[in-house]
C-alpha cells in the first residue's frame, strides 16, 4: 500500500458499522485516500473520548 492513508481504531463491534460507513464517504471524496481500521487491544476498549 501506498499513498495516503487514515487509521482508525476500532474498540467493538458497534464501531464497525459507523466506522465502515465514514470510510465509504471517505472514499467517495477522495479515492486515492485508504481507510485502515486498527482493533484496539482488549483492556483499551472502553476507553472513550466522553466518558
Amino acid at each position: 500500500m501506498s499513498g495516503p492513508v487514515l487509521l482508525r481504531g476500532l474498540r467493538g463491534a458497534s464501531d464497525i458499522e459507523y466506522e465502515t460507513a465514514i470510510a465509504n464517504e471517505n472514499l467517495a471524496l477522495a479515492a486515492e485516500i485508504a481507510t485502515v481500521f486498527i482493533p484496539a487491544q482488549l483492556e483499551l476498549s472502553d476507553v472513550s473520548s466522553v466518558k
